[in-house]
């Protein structure tokens, strides 16, 4: 299982959820395919969030 540090996770998150890239996208640049998911909290998913 492979690690990722907090500053990946985030990363991700703040790419997905600001619209840059779409879901599957930024799955595949973070190599996170089955993390990204449980990485983004559910009541962000199709809502805007607060930095």
């Amino acid at each position: 299982m492979t690690k990722y540090s907090i500053e990946t996770k985030l990363a991700a998150i703040y790419t997905y959820l600001d619209g840059v890239e779409s879901f599957k996208d930024t799955a595949q640049k973070y190599n996170s395919v089955k993390r990204l998911g449980s990485w983004v909290p559910r009541k962000w998913n199709h809502s805007k969030h607060v930095p």
